[in-house]
């Protein structure tokens, strides 16, 4: 979790190189561990980071794959994950 939030606060501090490593390193960590609505969020991080850096393919996949666990539990956070692939 420490990893997420380092890489919302390196977004928040435009430093997306910085918060893509993080949040690639909260998702290995996060395997098992902590739910799929955990990791979702976390690709939604590591996508606006990744489309920062100008990785805009490596983002699409990040928000589809968010997305679809978003669906799956029925989260609030798909509207948010659909207007990031608008």
């Amino acid at each position: 979790m420490a990893h997420h939030r380092l890489a919302e606060a390196h977004l928040a501090a435009r430093c997306p190189a910085e918060a893509a490593h993080q949040a690639e390193r909260a998702l290995s960590l996060l395997n098992g561990v902590g739910g799929d609505w955990r990791r979702a969020n976390t690709l939604m991080v590591l996508g606006r980071a990744l489309d920062a850096v100008g990785e805009r393919r490596r983002a699409r996949a990040c928000w589809q794959e968010a997305l679809s666990v978003h669906e799956r539990l029925e989260s609030a956070e798909q509207a948010e994950v659909r207007h990031l692939l608008e």
